[in-house]
Parts: C-alpha cells; structure tokens; sequence
C-alpha cells in the first residue's frame, strides 16, 4: 500500500481573485463617498446629530 502523495496547493482562479478585489474597492469607494458628502448634505438641511422631535406646540392647529 503506498501513501497517498500531498497534492500542491490550489490557487483561486485570476477572474475569482479580481471579483473579490473590484467589490472590496467599490465597497471602500461607496463608503468614502457617502462619509464625505454626510457633512455638506447635514449642513445645508440642518440636521444635527442629536435632532430632537418637533415639540406637541408646533404641531399643525387643524390636527384634533
């Protein structure tokens, strides 16, 4: 009985490697553009972090 010989290992195939690569770019990319057009977008609506729900007095007068 001989033993079973070690096969070399196995490298993903090129197309697999560069499939994983293009989606953790476009995620990085998404990410750094989200994270840098957040404050200008906050800025102009005047939104803050610690926004607060409208108070019951503003509420609209034909609300019974």
């Amino acid at each position: 009985m001989q033993a079973a010989a070690a096969s070399p290992a196995t490298f993903p195939p090129p197309a697999l490697l560069a499939t994983i690569g293009a989606l953790t770019f476009i995620d990085f990319l998404q990410n750094g553009m989200v994270t840098f057009a957040a404050t200008p977008i906050m800025g102009e609506i005047g939104a803050s972090p610690r926004n607060t729900p409208p108070s019951p007095s503003s509420t609209p007068a034909w609300r019974w």
